[in-house]
Parts: C-alpha cells; structure tokens; sequence
C-alpha cells in the first residue's frame, strides 16, 4: 500500500515535468517540419536530474539513463511516459522508446546495471542499450526501424542527418 503511494507519487511528478517540457518545446515549435530530432526532456533543467529523452526522426524516443534513481523506477518512467506522449501532441505518430543507461555515471550513484545477454524493454517495439554492450552482437546498437535500414533520417532546421 505504502509502495504503491509512493509509485503514484512518482508518476505523478513525473508526468507534470514531462507535460511541462512538451508545453515547453511546443512554445518554440519543436517538432516541426524544419526540425524533427531535439532533446524533448533535458535532465536537471527540466526538472528530473539524470533523466533525459531524445526524439529522433520522430520515430524513436531515446530516453538516457545516468542516474541510479532512473534505474530503480524505469517502469513507472516508461509507463508515465507512454500515457504522456498518447495524450500529447505526439498522439499521431508512434515513437519507439528506447533505453539507454550510462554505465559509468551509473557506478558513481554506487548502483550496477545486472548484465544479461538481452535487454528488451518489450519485444514489441521497445529496447535498451547499455553503453558496454556496444560489441554484444544481442543488442541492438541502432536506432530501431525498418530492420533493411539500420538508420533513421532526422531533420534539424531543414538539414537531414542519418542517425544510426
């Protein structure tokens, strides 16, 4: 019961300073068609200090981890996460969510990543990345897409970059 008040407090909080930073990269008109790749939530200045989040392409959602406390509740994030991006400006397109944890700030908070030969968030259309399983043939290292295109095409102020 205490656990579960204290998960709810969590998403709660969580929700209002990702709501908060879409409102926010909306007031400067992220994304558009000139600009479809921005940090959409920047850690400590939004308000949630080792949490970022990266839209790529408008195809996938990179959400780094350099925090021990981002680690523990990754589920109520991803989940808090989903349900924001459905109800926000980002309802018509379908973002892959992608972990990434920084292992080494990790180890400074004192908190180690269990290591596995996989590290799917879902199998669907979800994955995680650890920077030290960059040579685990396992992992997917790339940004996820079409499986014959290892890249995405991300556009920022009218130039096109491929991401992989």
């Amino acid at each position: 019961s205490t656990l579960l008040l204290e998960r709810q407090a969590l998403q709660t909080i969580i929700r209002w300073k990702l709501l908060a930073a879409i409102q926010c990269r909306a007031s400067i008109q992220l994304p558009s068609h000139s600009t479809d790749t921005f940090r959409l939530f920047n850690g400590e200045g939004d308000g949630l200090s080792g949490l970022s989040i990266d839209i790529m392409g408008m195809k996938a959602a990179v959400i780094m981890s350099s925090a021990a406390w981002v680690e523990v509740h990754k589920d109520a994030i991803l989940e808090v996460l989903q349900q924001v991006l459905q109800q926000s400006s980002f309802s018509s397109v379908r973002l892959e969510l992608v972990w990434r944890s920084t292992t080494s700030r990790l180890e400074q908070d004192g908190y180690t990543i269990p290591h596995s030969n996989h590290h799917p968030i879902n199998e669907d259309h979800h994955h995680h990345h650890n920077e030290d399983d960059d040579d685990d043939p396992n992992i997917r290292n790339s940004i996820p897409g079409n499986d014959e295109q290892k890249f995405i095409v991300a556009t920022e102020s009218n130039i096109k970059y491929k991401i992989s």
